[in-house]
């Protein structure tokens, strides 16, 4: 079934305002949580750092592709999030889409949240191991799974994301690990929405539980303001991924000059604390606006989905805001479950009140109407 999607055409950089299709709007869509994607400092340093090296990476990582940057920009990930090692990965769907298959055999059970990344559920799917799926946030649900098939199957992996990309909300980390612990299964959080916006110098909501986690998978494509992932993981995972991981093996590396702008990125980040204070009290400015206007609005986070559930009234209003200056996406099935969709509203550092306040002013007129 067609439903409709079309590539948007943005030119230029983009800011607070992005250009869409020829006109400017404010940019709701971006997950350019810090800005960092815009930083001139970051952009030149980058351009000298890289010039040593060849432009591409001339090679998959197990060929000709291991290039001193991705070394240093591992081992400084590991140092900064307090795990053993970390692994370089071409994206985030490149890491979530081979890890589990890597890592997993026939006989072992995958738990994963309901409202779980698109890459991870098809990372499940490719393993051999059985999938079952949780109510999101439903501990409950988790445990029931976990006292059923406990004793009954080799290895027990739960999976969840840190901060669900379409809702906003965050995970109960707590009780996922302390579940996890007295069940005896592994535990792997996608921590993409996180990392560099939320937690102690921008480590990301995982890290006061790292030394609890088997697989701490992140990105550099949303606050780091770059492109590509790692994991994060003990040094025999991480040499078993080299090993075994497919999406890792037969893939090119990445270009010298991303790998850079992603190592200038994570040493920003613990200087960036008012930046996240900043985009946390924007979002709770949005959140707060919107309250009244009789639709759910999601999460707790920087990302602020209100929940309007036709797919027509969401793609409507979405083309309206466009109309009216405002660029936020319609997130419609099958992102989300028939029923659901919404706008997707995406804060970052680079909005400033007077930005929240039309969009806030502007969608409770037109829903209101």
């Amino acid at each position: 079934m067609n439903t409709g999607r079309v590539l948007p055409l943005l030119g230029g950089q983009q800011g607070a305002y992005v250009e869409v299709a020829g006109r400017m709007a404010l940019n709701f869509s971006s997950n350019d949580y810090l800005g960092l994607a815009q930083d001139e400092g970051i952009r030149d340093q980058a351009f000298q750092m890289a010039a040593p090296y060849p432009i591409g990476a001339t090679g998959s990582r197990l060929m000709s592709g291991q290039h001193e940057l991705v070394a240093l920009l591992e081992s400084e990930l590991a140092a900064f999030f307090q795990m053993p090692s970390a692994l370089v990965f071409g994206s985030g769907y490149h890491a979530n889409l081979g890890v589990l298959p890597a890592l997993t055999q026939k006989g072992d059970l995958i738990l994963m949240d309901k409202l779980a990344h698109a890459s991870l559920i098809d990372g499940a799917r490719l393993s051999p191991a059985l999938l079952r799926r949780f109510s999101h946030q439903d501990m409950g649900h988790l445990k029931q799974y976990l006292e059923r098939y406990h004793g009954k199957v080799n290895r027990i992996w739960v999976v969840t994301e840190s901060v669900f990309s379409m809702d906003g909300d965050q995970a109960n980390l707590a009780e996922i690990l302390a579940l996890a612990r007295h069940y005896g299964a592994k535990v792997l959080v996608d921590d993409a929405h996180s990392v560099g916006i939320m937690g102690p110098q921008g480590r990301g909501v995982a890290a006061p539980y790292v030394s609890e986690i088997d697989v701490l998978v992140g990105t550099f494509g949303k606050a780091f303001g770059s492109y590509g992932a790692y994991v994060l993981a003990s040094s025999q995972i991480r040499d078993y991924l080299i090993d075994r991981c497919r999406s890792f093996i037969y893939t090119t590396g990445l270009p010298s000059y991303v790998l850079a702008v992603s190592l200038l990125a994570l040493r920003r980040l613990p200087e960036l604390d008012t930046e996240r204070g900043h985009v946390a009290g924007m979002a709770k400015r949005l959140r707060n606006g919107l309250s009244d206007i009789g639709q759910a609005v999601l999460g707790d986070t920087h990302i602020v989905p209100l929940l309007l559930g036709d797919s027509e009234l969401t793609s409507q209003v979405s083309r309206w805001c466009l109309d009216s200056g405002i660029y936020v996406c319609a997130i419609r099935s099958p992102t989300v479950s028939e029923g659901a969709a919404r706008l997707r509203l995406s804060v970052t550092g680079l909005l400033k009140t007077a930005d929240i306040d039309q969009v806030t002013t502007a969608l409770r007129g037109y829903l209101k109407a």
